[in-house]
């Protein structure tokens, strides 16, 4: 996946204020789970904007500082 590859900068979601529930609710982000919130990818330079009444949230992969941690 290129967000754990390291090769993505910058991402851009697009959200509806809707929620889609159950076990066979589909993922914003696809692929194999994280073990634990030590392990998550932050968001910086965060940007928010309502489109049509849906929101577009833009930002970039923190960089993760040597020894793993970010």
């Amino acid at each position: 996946m290129a967000l754990r590859a390291g090769v993505v900068d910058k991402v851009i979601f697009y959200v509806a204020p809707k929620l889609l529930c159950g076990d066979d609710a589909r993922s914003v982000v696809a692929g194999k789970a994280i073990p634990g919130l030590g392990e998550v990818l932050l968001l910086e330079e965060v940007q928010v904007r309502e489109i049509g009444g849906d929101f577009r949230i833009e930002g970039y992969l923190k960089k993760k500082e040597r020894g793993g941690r970010s």
